[in-house]
Formats: structure tokens, C-alpha cells, sequence
């Protein structure tokens, strides 16, 4: 696979809700198209059961969401910068 998506998102609910099944969806469409889809999700999400099912099928970096939200940026453009990316996807969610 040459091409990638990144989807970076700062989900961590302890229910996955439509989230993890879009996403789930995406990656099984862009695997279809020889695409692979690479995950950035937030260390509490790694604690998650919906993170158990993703991991099987979706390659995921975990990352500090807790700093703010300029160094977050900062940090993922030196990582997506790092990293061969026709698209990236970026969903920061609150949640509470």
C-alpha cells in the first residue's frame, strides 16, 4: 500500500456510538481501494473496548491529548510530515 489516510481524532467515549463504525466503514472501503488508513487517538482510548475491536483492523497511534491545542497541532504536522499521506482527517471532539 503507497497511499495512506490519517484520521486524527481526540474521541475517547467509553461507548462508540456511530464514531467507531464510520470509521470502521471508512477503513473497510479504503482497504478496498488498496488504501491504508492509519488512526491517532488519545492514550484513554486504549482503555476503550470499542479500541480492542479498531486495533484488529486499523493501524492506531496512540498520543498526549493533554496539552494544548497549538502544541497538538504542532506535534501532528511534524508526525503527518513524517509520513507518506495523500489525506488527512481531523476530528478534535470535547468530550465530557
Amino acid at each position: 500500500m503507497n497511499n495512506s489516510v490519517i484520521v486524527l481524532s481526540s474521541y475517547q467515549s467509553k461507548y462508540a456510538g456511530n464514531f467507531i463504525p464510520s470509521l470502521l466503514q471508512v477503513q473497510d472501503e479504503l482497504q478496498a481501494n488498496d488504501i491504508q488508513c492509519i488512526m491517532v487517538l488519545p492514550l484513554k482510548a486504549a482503555d476503550r473496548e470499542w479500541f480492542k475491536i479498531l486495533e484488529k483492523k486499523v493501524k492506531i497511534i496512540t498520543v498526549d491529548f493533554n496539552v494544548k491545542k497549538k502544541d497538538i497541532y504542532k506535534r501532528n504536522n511534524k508526525f503527518i510530515s513524517n509520513v507518506q499521506c495523500q489525506h488527512y482527517i481531523c476530528s478534535l471532539w470535547k468530550v465530557y
